[in-house]
């Protein structure tokens, strides 16, 4: 499956100590970044998305999840997950 985008989990953003925190830049550099909400499924990472009528489920594609700019607002998601949910930046390429 092509998407245009190809995702990367971008997990050296998320250390402690790295120059960018967690405030990173949502683009720059031919990537985008953003906080999603992930959570340990049977087969592989899944990722919180919007779903019918406007209802939280689940999806193992990152392109499909939602895309928070800031990790403080991610983290507050997961909290309201009831699900082991917790805040992880990725990045796609723009290009």
């Amino acid at each position: 499956m092509n998407t245009g985008k190809h995702a990367k989990r971008i997990e050296e953003l998320s250390k402690p100590g790295h120059p960018l925190g967690d405030e990173a830049p949502r683009t720059g550099d031919g990537w985008e970044y953003a906080w999603l909400v992930e959570k340990r499924g049977p087969d592989g990472a899944l990722y919180l998305y919007a779903g019918e009528i406007g209802l939280f489920d689940w999806t193992a594609d990152p392109n499909k999840a939602l895309r928070f700019a800031r990790q403080v607002d991610a983290d507050a998601v997961a909290g309201g997950t009831l699900d082991d949910g917790r805040a992880v930046q990725h990045g796609w390429t723009t290009l």
